[in-house]
Formats: structure tokens, C-alpha cells, sequence
């Protein structure tokens, strides 16, 4: 709420400066003629914008007094019934209205300045001002060769705007009807809009008269309630509105209702689809295992092979090597016989025949013992599931190993070198068909 806490006066009626300070509760008490009244009047020029016709001036006095009283007459300090019966020829009249506000304790400052002449027979309204904060009294005089007089109020329209500029705000208005807007905006109360301007000029010229000639009913009715007659076209036509919204409304919540499924069957779905990423994953992470532990076999399977590979190398190299002792023996046997006598020479003919049948024997043993493990291996290895174009090579080439075990004990050099080498191609053809499944599997990891 907006409490009126002072006014200042400078040159109105019969005061050349004047400043009254009201409390929550306040009365004003005086003879008559002493200015009770001039005070409302004060106030009322303020509010509505030192507009002459919404005025009503001493209204509580009787009306067949004829009340002469004027905006005019109170700036010149008019005390009587004759033109002349004024206590001013000129007048800068001030009249500044201070509100508080009861809960912020924030201070609003309205008021007009009026120039008044006895030459003229109207008042001139020089301005009207709303500013923050309270306007001293001081503010609104000067001095002039040693005399108070009303500052002029191109300086004190000055003063007003700088202080606007702090706040800023518009502090100045030159129609009435919009300064009593503003006014009436600023004195509102905290969250309320402002009243209407013609309720207010209605009810507070009723309020100065205040005269109960009339039933309460239709006073409170006619002067202080406002008027509000109902526009049925309106009516109906906000009605309408209402039922359209309220339509709006539960579409709209049928529509939420839908999105609302919606969005549970999307969150469902999400799930089943984050579920299958999981078995997909373990899917993935299982044929992992079962790739890696088929390249840890081939691995395996190509270990085996070159292992076979070296036995078949050296039994191969066995083989020359008795191949070499027997034809050496040969040849010793033969250069003996020519060197010695044909006794002598036949006993160590003998001799040396049976030192090398004897050795023969013990390599070609040895030879067989080789052969029949290289032909293990490579039956072995082609029984392996990674073999699949050398297969038949590998399958024949342990069988020719078979025969060269035969052709060993038979002593027929040719049948096993032809089964060796063999043995020894098929065995190169698995080792590479293994490698390019070891390196397929890795491609594929």
C-alpha cells in the first residue's frame, strides 16, 4: 500500500511555503476560512493533473454558498469575493504530493507546477512530475536578491530530469489524463493492475462529497463500485473459447497418453536391442575362442609337420650315408684284391666284406627305424582336418614309405630314394597348405 506521508506547498493560498507531514492516522482542525479545506483541494489538483474540470473544490461546503473557488484563485492567494481581494499579482505554484510504500518503504514523489497571473484569466499548467525518491521543499524555492521566490521551472524541470536519469524513468507528462494513468500505475498495489482512470475520478469526487442521500446499496452500487455491464456477444464468445480449449486440452492429453506408449515401447524395444547386442557380443567373443583355439591347433599341426619334415631330412641323409659307406667298403674290398696275393687278398676280402655287411646292416636297421617313424607322422598328418588338397599326396607318400621299407630290405637303392623323394614333395605340400590355413584363420581374427 501507498501511504501519502507529506505535501509541500509553495505559493498556494494563503501559503507562500508550507510542507504538512501526515501520519496513519491524522486529523486537520481550524476555524472556518483557516485552509482545512484547501489542503483536500491540494491534493486533488495533484491527482488529477491540475485538470480544472474533474476538480471539486471545498466540496463538503454547502452549494448556495456558490463556491467561487478556482485552480487560479488558490495560485493567487484569493481570500474574498473581489478581484482584487488576493495576496499575489504573480504566482509559480508547487504543489508535490510524497507517498510511501508501507512494505518497501520506497518514497514516490508526484506533483504540478502552475503558473498563475492576475492578467489571465486561467492557470497555466507548466508541468506535471512523477520521480523516485522525496522532493525537498527547499528544492522548489531559490533565493532572488536576498528573497525566497519559486525556483523557475525550467531549473527545476532540470533538477527532475537528472534525478529521472538515475532511475531511469520519465518523470515528465504534458497531457493530465496520462500523468493520472502513471500516477495511479505507480500508487497500485504490489501485484494488482491499476484501477480504471474514470472509476477513480467517479469515486473519489464521491468520496470528497461523501453525502448519503441515497439508499448504501445504490450508493456503493452507482459511485464506488465500477461499472462492469456484461457483453453477451463477448461472453459467448469467450465461452466458446473455453469449450475449444477444453477440447484442445484433452487431445492434447490423449496425444501425451499415445506418446506416452510410445515411449514405453521405444524403451522396450531399446532394451530387447541392448539384450541382443549382448549376445551378439558373447556370440562374437565365443567364435573368438573357437577361431583362436583352431590357430593354436593348426599352429600345432604345422609344429608336427616340420618336425616331419627333419625326420624325413634325415633319414634321407642316413641312407646316403650308408649308401656311401657300402661303396666305399666296395671299393676298399676291390683295392685290396689287387694289391695282395689271391689268399691274403681273399681273406681280407672277406674280412672287410663282413666288416661291411656288418655296418650296412646296423645302417640300413637304423635307415628302416627312420622310415617307419616319418611314416607314422605323415599318416598322422593325413588324417588332419586342415589337409584337404595335399591329402591324397600325403596318403600316397606314407604308402610309398611302406614300399621304400621293403625296397630297404631288398637293398634296392632306386625304389627308396623314389619313395623318399616323394614323401619328402608331400610332405612340402602339407607344410604349405598348413601355413596358408594358419595365416587364413589369423586374416579372419
Amino acid at each position: 500500500m501507498k501511504q501519502l506521508i507529506n505535501i509541500k506547498l509553495v505559493q498556494f493560498f494563503l501559503y507562500e511555503k508550507r510542507e504538512v507531514r501526515l501520519g496513519k492516522t491524522c486529523g486537520i482542525f481550524g476555524a472556518n476560512g483557516s485552509g482545512k479545506s484547501s489542503l483536500l483541494d491540494a491534493v486533488q489538483i495533484v491527482l488529477f493533473g491540475g485538470h480544472g474540470r474533474n476538480v471539486s473544490f471545498n466540496a463538503q461546503a454547502d452549494e448556495s454558498n456558490g463556491n467561487k473557488r478556482t485552480i487560479r484563485s488558490y495560485c493567487l492567494g484569493r481570500f474574498g469575493d473581489a478581484e482584487d481581494a488576493r495576496i499575489r499579482q504573480n504566482a509559480r505554484t508547487y504543489i508535490t504530493l510524497a507517498w510511501q510504500d508501507t512494505d518497501t518503504g520506497e518514497i514516490i514523489s508526484t506533483g504540478v507546477c502552475i503558473y498563475s497571473s492576475g492578467s489571465r484569466e486561467a492557470a497555466e499548467v507548466q508541468g506535471r512530475y512523477i520521480v523516485t525518491g522525496e522532493i525537498a521543499l527547499l528544492d522548489h524555492v531559490e533565493m532572488v536578491d536576498g528573497k525566497e521566490e519559486p525556483r523557475e521551472w525550467s531549473t527545476f524541470r532540470v533538477m527532475l530530469q537528472q534525478r529521472g536519469q538515475l532511475h531511469n524513468e520519465e518523470v515528465l507528462f504534458h497531457e493530465s489524463d496520462r500523468f493520472v494513468r502513471e500516477v495511479l500505475f505507480r500508487l497500485r498495489g504490489n501485484g494488482r493492475p491499476a484501477p480504471s482512470y474514470e472509476s477513480f475520478v467517479q469515486a473519489f469526487r464521491f468520496a470528497l462529497r461523501m453525502k448519503f442521500d441515497r439508499p448504501v446499496d445504490s450508493i456503493v452500487r452507482h459511485q464506488v463500485l465500477e461499472a462492469k455491464p456484461i457483453d453477451i456477444r463477448r461472453f459467448r464468445q469467450v465461452l466458446s473459447t473455453v469449450q475449444e480449449l477444453s477440447a484442445l486440452v484433452k487431445r492434447v492429453k490423449e496425444k501425451l497418453e499415445d506418446a506416452a506408449k510410445m515411449e514405453h515401447e521405444f524403451r522396450e524395444a531399446a532394451r530387447k536391442s541392448s539384450e541382443a547386442d549382448t549376445w551378439f557380443a558373447a556370440e562374437r567373443s565365443s567364435n573368438l575362442e573357437i577361431e583362436n583355439a583352431a590357430v593354436e591347433a593348426a599352429e600345432i599341426s604345422e609344429g608336427n609337420a616340420f618336425e616331419e619334415l627333419e625326420a624325413k631330412k634325415r633319414s634321407q641323409d642316413l641312407a646316403k650315408e650308408a649308401f656311401e659307406l657300402a661303396d666305399q667298403a666296395a671299393k676298399a674290398a676291390a683295392t685290396a684284391r689287387d694289391s695282395h696275393s689271391v689268399h691274403t687278398a681273399g681273406e681280407r676280402l672277406r674280412a672287410s666284406l663282413k666288416a661291411a655287411e656288418n655296418t650296412a646292416s646296423d645302417r640300413w636297421n637304423e635307415f628302416g627305424r627312420s622310415v617307419r617313424a616319418l611314416r607314422a607322422q605323415i599318416t598322422v598328418a593325413s588324417g588332419s582336418k586342415f589337409i584337404s588338397k595335399s591329402k591324397e599326396r600325403v596318403t600316397d607318400a606314407a604308402a610309398g614309405l611302406g614300399v621304400a621299407i621293403e625296397a630297404s630290405r631288398a637293398s634296392d637303392r632306386v625304389r627308396v630314394e623314389v619313395a623318399l623323394r616323394k614323401a619328402m614333395e608331400a610332405a612340402n605340400e602339407a607344410c604349405n597348405e598348413l601355413f596358408l590355413v594358419c595365416k587364413d584363420i589369423g586374416d579372419e581374427i
